[in-house]
């Protein structure tokens, strides 16, 4: 009969043990979530979006890549037809930009923005807040030219 009992016993500790490692799981993978910033935004870059980032005064905040690759292109296409000028003191110079091979690269500006924002995601982006080390989330729009 004490053979029983024992048994008994043993199936308690068990289960407590069990319930325990459950409950272990559940606390940690919400903490995970939550320091991983993917509680709070659930389209974050890490579901396949980009956090908060600008780029030449347009944010991205919340798109796919796709998306901001367009968006990007149609700001590159807006800014390519507007004139160059060199302000000098006073003075004023209307530059040729064909002359010195002046380009916007939007997919190099589009690679940037999303390594700024995988680098602001995250668990990654959550231990630069922590330590006051996050970057600004303003991405400059690549440019080429001719030296």
């Amino acid at each position: 009969m004490s053979g029983i009992v024992l048994e008994k016993k043993q199936y308690k500790l068990f289960g407590g043990a069990f319930a325990l490692l459950l409950i272990q799981s559940c606390v940690f993978g919400a903490v995970s979530l939550l320091a991983s910033g993917l509680w709070d935004q659930p389209d974050s870059e890490a579901g396949g979006r980009l956090s908060d980032v600008q780029v030449a005064g347009l944010s991205l905040a919340g798109l796919t890549i796709e998306e901001a690759r367009a968006s990007v292109k149609r700001k590159v296409e807006d800014l390519s037809g507007m004139p160059a000028v060199l302000t000098l003191e006073d003075r004023t110079y209307l530059l040729d930009k064909e002359k010195l091979g002046l380009r916007f690269e939007a997919e190099e500006t589009i690679r940037q923005a999303v390594e700024r924002s995988r680098d602001s995601a995250g668990l990654t982006g959550w231990f630069q807040r922590l330590a006051g080390k996050q970057a600004d989330g303003t991405v400059p729009l690549a440019v080429h030219y001719d030296r």
